[in-house]
């Protein structure tokens, strides 16, 4: 990270490129939106949840999958399909939890009927050794409700981290930090859009999680960069974010390869019905790292300058003005 060749890396630079990219993708992810939808899952839907208690290990002979394929040759039958399936428990204690979605047209009452129908024939299917939960329901409006919920959560959430921001930074380093926030989280849903990743209660705390880390690292930065305005007030600020950057790059890649490294562990071991938490966390904090660099700080390089120019000429135009009315003063 120390190297002369890093050290005189300009991350300004590459700043539109980096924004061009980033349209690319929220673009990509908007047309897959409008083509396929989301992939909610029943906690958002309504929908069924079944525990199915085999008696036997799971993990071993592809005993797993071969229930499974059972599981769905009898859901098929009355026009149902697994839209999740997790193991929990091990050894002779295994569950295999299956959730899958209502009938698209079908009343509450129907559902019941065809859920309980179902259950019927999957245990004259599996035999008697096998133990067959009679389904928990998921209702539409409970379901609406969650989706409430989860929403009011993550607005919360951000409200009270952008009062936070508000109190701890003033000017464009809040603005940025608060847009590269809300960037971060919109790159996860684009990509979580693109690679058909299931929403469900879970991935909300992962979005929720996204937000406060990428708001951390932003503040780490920014503060920084103010450190080094009040050292070098006459420097440009495209040199002092790329300074800022550099002092603050050792600290902010360790912490999100660590930080990595544990998710991405977590995701090797195969961890059943987490899916929707490790993934997100895992693109949005690698997304996080980039846009800090290319896209949030050089952000508030650019728009300082910016904002620096528009203020002198200004106060060129201001004192031009004035010396104009001294001038007609004079004469008269």
């Amino acid at each position: 990270m120390n190297s002369t060749k890093m050290k005189k890396f300009n991350f300004v630079k590459y700043h539109f490129l980096a924004l061009i990219i980033c349209g690319i993708i929220l673009v990509a992810g908007a047309i897959v939106w409008i083509v396929n939808g989301l992939n909610l899952s029943i906690d958002f839907t309504g929908g069924t949840i079944v525990n199915v208690k085999v008696g036997e290990a799971l993990e071993e002979d592809g005993a797993y999958d071969s229930y499974i394929d059972q599981i769905e040759e009898t859901m098929s039958a009355y026009g149902l399909s697994i839209a999740t399936s997790h193991i929990e428990g091990t050894g002779v204690d295994a569950t295999i939890q299956i959730r899958y979605q209502d009938v698209s047209g079908k009343t509450v009452e129907e559902m019941t009927q065809i859920s309980s129908d179902f259950v019927t024939d999957l245990r004259a299917e599996l035999g008697d050794g096998v133990t067959v939960s009679t389904g928990d329901r998921i209702t539409a409006t409970a379901s609406s409700s969650l989706l409430l919920n989860a929403l009011l959560a993550i607005f919360i959430s951000t409200i009270l981290i952008v009062i936070y921001v508000g109190i701890r930074f003033r000017g464009l380093n809040g603005i940025c930090s608060v847009v590269g926030m809300i960037l971060d989280v919109a790159l996860v849903f684009a990509f979580t859009i693109i690679f058909n990743i299931e929403i469900d209660s879970v991935y909300i705390a992962a979005l929720i999680t996204i937000i406060g880390y990428s708001i951390n690292n932003n503040i780490v930065v920014f503060d920084r960069i103010r450190e080094n305005q009040a050292k070098y007030p006459n420097e440009s600020y495209a040199k002092l974010v790329n300074m800022s950057l550099h002092q603050s790059l050792t600290r902010t890649v360790t912490m999100t390869v660590t930080t990595l490294l544990t998710v991405i562990v977590l995701a090797c071991v195969g961890l059943q019905g987490v899916d929707s938490f490790i993934y997100p966390i895992i693109i949005g904090i690698s997304l996080g790292l980039l846009t800090l660099l290319f896209v949030v700080s050089p952000m508030y390089a650019n728009l300082a300058d910016k904002y620096d120019s528009k203020k002198k000429s200004y106060k060129r135009k201001r004192n031009s003005e004035t010396q104009t009315d001294e001038v007609v003063v004079e004469q008269n």
